[in-house]
């Protein structure tokens, strides 16, 4: 049987897996107007990374690839396991790292 610290990890672990995949899913539909919404997904059921239009925005990032909105989560979260606080000048540090360096243990 799962002990509570089990749980709480994996509920962790299900909570930030799901964000990035939410993301790299949503930006299939990011910026775009309803009618191209409408009209490039509305025949679709079941939605893979594949079927996000290859425009000008979407293709700027490799397919089944998250956003700047994952990028920022997991540099809160490497700041808050870093200072075990929220710390907002550590933050700053880290946000300003992510801009320079991307976050290359992620391969970007």
């Amino acid at each position: 049987m799962d002990s509570s610290m089990d749980i709480l990890i994996n509920s962790v672990k299900g909570t930030l897996f799901g964000q990035a995949i939410g993301d790299a899913l949503g930006l299939a539909t990011e910026y775009m107007p309803k009618q191209d919404v409408k009209k490039y997904y509305s025949e679709i059921t079941i939605f893979n990374y594949t079927d996000i239009v290859q425009d000008y925005h979407r293709s700027t990032w490799k397919q089944g690839d998250w956003t700047d909105d994952t990028d920022q989560m997991i540099t809160i979260m490497k700041s808050i396991i870093e200072t075990k606080k929220i710390d907002v000048n550590n933050f700053a540090q880290k946000f300003a790292e992510l801009l320079d360096k991307g976050l290359p243990e992620c391969d970007d």
